[in-house]
């Protein structure tokens, strides 16, 4: 799907993004002082981490898109109700940046072949590179006008994102490691949606 060497730089990304979150889910369940909309966010973007490394090398097909759609949506209202009951207003635009990243990765995830200007992929379980090659030998539509616009607002929106969150980085030693993996995510989700666009 992506060409050299963005698949193996995004690859490598959200690995990390994906290690992190999975560890901090598994420090969560021994520490029950860790409050559960955290533990969805750790959920929120393990699951994007992925989805993304899934997304770059293999095609999900329509059904696999819209059921991971479907979970995105859910875990990210999750998100937004327990941001909504915190009483801190960092912790409330916390929420609202990791759901504002939602938003981003379901249209990704719901507009990827208009995105990209090649014909909706009906298949799955063929490798990225296979995508590439096909997509060659076929004629490429342009990216309707409206799609690169909400693209690129999503491209602005996830570094918006990742700036607040890396003011939160240097305003909360503690949390380093939580808040430089939402910067990463973040750009990660910039860069994707950008490299996605002819």
């Amino acid at each position: 799907m992506l060409g050299s060497p963005w698949d193996w730089i995004l690859t490598v990304l959200f690995t990390i993004t994906g290690v992190v979150c999975l560890w901090h889910i598994a420090l969560s369940a021994e520490h029950r002082e860790h409050a559960s909309e955290v533990r969805a966010v750790d959920a929120l973007h393990l699951a994007m981490s992925v989805a993304m490394i899934v997304m770059i090398w293999w095609p999900a097909g329509t059904t696999g898109t819209w059921v991971q759609v479907v979970v995105f949506a859910v875990i990210g209202a999750a998100v937004l109700v327990g941001g909504l009951r915190a009483t801190r207003w960092p912790v409330r635009v916390d929420s609202v940046a990791h759901v504002l990243l939602t938003g981003a990765m379901i249209w990704m995830l719901a507009a990827m072949p208009l995105i990209m200007g090649h014909a909706p992929s009906s298949g799955g379980g063929h490798h990225g590179a296979a995508v590439v090659a096909t997509s060659a030998t076929t004629p490429a539509m342009s990216t309707p006008a409206a799609v690169a616009v909400i693209t690129w607002s999503l491209v602005a929106v996830s570094v918006v994102c990742g700036l607040w969150w890396l003011r939160r980085l240097f305003a909360a030693p503690r949390g380093v490691l939580h808040a430089g993996c939402h910067v990463l995510m973040a750009g990660g989700m910039a860069l994707m949606l950008a490299v996605m666009m002819p």
